[in-house]
């Protein structure tokens, strides 16, 4: 479903969301989340923040109803599959307050998939083919789940990927990043990294001092690596300030603190 022009608004903040019981308790690590968060905050979108949810319909509904209510784009990854406690379509569907129904275009592509691959079609795969009335099925060319894309009165996204990143990555990259950007993707904002030696990471927040490590733009933050210390710079523009003019205004500053690291 297209969402009107006068209802779209620009993408600036995101929420990420990992689905599943095997990530909460150890058994599988969330790699998902660093691969969506690095293209969004490289095109200026602030990720407003990640999380892990177990398999429970009413944890995962209300992650979606806080992150909706914070972000401009919500992207969940995983519990797309066909098992019960695959819940990501009921939790969406249950946030719409709209009712889930198989699509015949995608049931037609799921059984010629199964097929094409000498697989019996157990009914229980019909979940997969699942829509509601304000969701487009996105495109899913490695596997059996198609991803959603969901539009929302007020314009903001909700976006289901499987977890699966060897069909996650192209449905981002190849469907989802390119219609963001149609919508506005981020906004003006420049990052600049310096590596620091012979100096520990309490030693040069002391160095740069409180007040400039809690701006809230510029931001200047450290990080502590395993051989050195970094200090990451990123600002977003301002009316009548460039990104640029604001990351030079706050290096200047770093640089009389640490400049000899």
């Amino acid at each position: 479903m297209e969402t009107p022009e006068s209802t779209a608004r620009p993408i600036r903040t995101a929420v990420l969301l990992a689905i599943g019981s095997e990530l909460t308790v150890g058994e599988t690590r969330d790699t998902n989340s660093g691969d969506l968060a690095r293209p969004l905050s490289e095109a200026g979108v602030d990720v407003a923040w990640i999380s892990a949810l177990p398999d429970r319909l009413g944890t995962v509904t209300a992650a979606l109803r806080d992150a909706l209510a914070a972000a401009d784009v919500v992207v969940t990854t995983g519990g797309l599959g066909p098992t019960p406690d695959d819940l990501t379509r009921e939790a969406i569907a249950d946030l719409c307050g709209e009712v889930p129904a198989v699509d015949p275009e995608l049931e037609r592509w799921l059984r010629h998939l199964f097929e094409r691959r000498g697989l019996a079609f157990a009914r229980t795969n019909l979940k997969q083919a699942w829509l509601i009335p304000s969701a487009s099925a996105i495109p899913n060319e490695r596997g059996t789940a198609p991803g959603w894309w969901v539009d929302r009165p007020e314009g903001r996204v909700i976006v289901a990927l499987p977890g699966p990143p060897s069909e996650m990555r192209p449905m981002w990259q190849g469907w989802v990043m390119p219609r963001l950007r149609e919508r506005g993707l981020g906004q003006d904002r420049v990052t600049r990294t310096y590596r620091l030696a012979g100096i520990g990471e309490s030693a040069v927040a002391a160095l740069l001092g409180e007040r400039l490590l809690r701006t809230e733009n510029p931001v200047v933050a450290t990080y502590a690596r395993s051989d050195a210390v970094d200090v990451r710079i990123s600002a977003v523009a301002e009316v009548g300030r460039s990104a640029a003019a604001l990351v030079d205004e706050a290096a200047a500053v770093v640089l009389t603190a640490i400049g000899e690291h």
